[in-house]
């Protein structure tokens, strides 16, 4: 009855998934996001798409393809791969690189320490600082929207004179802090009249700072990549939860993954038992996209199946569970 109730579920879940705005499109094309709750209004070009990101932080690429963020003239990001879920993080590509390496906790690799530090390197909490204050209602909750006339505003800035803005600086007494009037970021967000705000900041030289903290943003940050963490696990699926096998039974039992979205390739793959004395895991193949087990325990015993995935051009580590009793 599990085994079938597992095959419903799997059949309810490609149907419900199918036309999944991040699957390829007909002609071989993604849709990637910026953030989970999405960012409107980013201006983004690749070697063959260009335009603005939707009201979800939808943007267009080709497997491959290299993607430039900007607000306007002000760039925020330059040629770094495009892919599915894009976030401040990825902004940065040596943040990439150390978080991509990942780290050993208990026999398998994991990428969410370092993901987590990442979030509170001050240029990735800075950028994602900016993104908040210009975001045109000021709620989070809400994903944020780039408007006109921040655009205009932006692009109406005169950097060859003001200097550029210093990312780097120290996210907690130095970048946006309200009593350094001369700070490039500053000056460019009081230059900006935000008309939803209720007081009007054009008439108030510092209404327009940078107002969201560091530990706010770095907080709201990791929200955002706990989210889409989650949205990519939810994509993938085992083709069996769970087994009972008999006491002396020995046979080699095959776990396949099963795929949401088309064309998911693995970079890696690694799988462990969390009792190796009640289940020996035998092989795994990350092309075949499958693992081989069989039980050694009495009855009564169980263990765990653990298989830890990390998707092509993705930094992330999903974990998918297979849960084993002996009877």
């Amino acid at each position: 009855m599990k085994q079938v109730l597992i095959a419903l579920t799997l059949t309810f879940a490609l149907g419900a998934c199918s036309n999944n705005d991040g699957s390829n499109d007909s002609d071989g094309s993604r849709i990637g996001h910026v953030l989970f709750t999405g960012v409107e209004g980013l201006r983004y070009q690749t070697a063959s798409q260009s335009g603005s990101t939707g009201s979800r932080g939808e943007f267009r690429y080709y497997p491959g393809e290299t993607v430039t963020f900007s607000v306007g003239s002000l760039i925020l990001a330059q040629d770094i791969p495009a892919k599915d879920w894009i976030t401040p993080i990825d902004f940065e590509p040596d943040e990439v690189a150390k978080i991509d390496a990942g780290e050993q906790v208990d026999g398998l690799t994991t990428h969410a320490f370092l993901e987590s530090a990442a979030a509170g390197e001050k240029r990735i909490i800075n950028k994602m600082r900016f993104l908040l204050t210009i975001d045109d209602d000021r709620d989070p909750e809400n994903g944020i929207q780039i408007k006109s006339y921040v655009v205009d505003a932006i692009n109406a800035f005169d950097f060859a004179t003001e200097g550029e803005i210093d990312w780097s600086a120290n996210a907690e007494d130095t970048f946006g802090k309200d009593t350094l009037t001369d700070r490039v970021e500053n000056k460019l967000i009081n230059s900006i009249c935000f008309p939803e705000l209720p007081q009007t900041t054009c008439d108030d030289p510092e209404a327009g700072r940078i107002y969201t903290g560091a530990v706010s943003a770095s907080r709201l940050l990791k929200e955002q990549l706990q989210n889409i963490t989650r949205s990519i696990g939810e994509d993938i699926f085992v083709d069996n939860e769970f087994y009972e096998i008999p006491e002396g039974d020995h046979d080699l039992r095959t776990v396949r993954l099963v795929m949401i979205r088309e064309h998911r390739d693995l970079d890696d793959m690694e799988v462990i038992s969390t009792d190796n004395s009640v289940v020996t895991v035998q092989n795994w193949d990350k092309n075949s996209q499958e693992a081989t087990f069989f039980a050694t325990g009495q009855k009564g015993q169980e263990a765990t199946v653990i298989l830890n995935l990390k998707l092509a051009n993705d930094y992330r580590w999903i974990k998918k569970n297979v849960r084993i009793t002996i009877r």
